[in-house]
Order: structure tokens, then C-alpha cells, then sequence
């Protein structure tokens, strides 16, 4: 299972047929969200799971939290 919006099979078959990404897939070295496909693709900076934080994207922090509560609970660690 991939953490990030889209995996980066979906961001070669962009770039191999020659078209942008839709925006919100990846970012750039700075930071910046990014359509060019060959600069994601180089750069490996995919967005997380929920997206930029403007369009709430706090998916993968609540994915990341069930998945260490359900951890703690399996391990039967008691207490903090």
C-alpha cells in the first residue's frame, strides 16, 4: 500500500506519454506542487495520501494513527 496520492507508476505513464500531471500529485525540490510529469518523476516528491493541507488533507495522519493503535493494542503494550 502506497501513503502517497498516487504511486509513481501513474506518474511515468504521464511522462512516457508526454502529458502533465494533474495537480496535487507531486511536488518539485522547493516544495511546490508541480504538473510537469519528467520533474516529478525525477524528483520522487509525491504528495501524501490526503493531499496539501488547503484541501484537508489529514487522511494519511488518521490512517498513520489507526494503524499504531491497532499495533499497540495487538502487541498488548499497557499504559504510555
Amino acid at each position: 500500500m502506497a501513503v502517497a496520492k498516487f504511486g509513481l507508476l501513474q506518474i511515468e505513464v504521464q511522462r512516457r506519454k508526454g502529458e502533465p500531471i494533474t495537480e496535487g500529485w507531486a511536488q518539485d525540490a522547493q516544495g511546490q506542487s508541480t504538473t510537469d510529469a519528467d520533474l516529478a518523476f525525477k524528483t520522487k516528491c509525491l504528495m501524501p495520501l490526503g493531499g496539501p493541507e488547503i484541501t484537508s488533507g489529514y487522511k494519511g495522519y488518521g490512517l498513520g494513527l489507526l494503524v499504531e493503535t491497532f499495533c499497540g493494542i495487538l502487541s498488548g503494550k499497557v499504559g504510555l
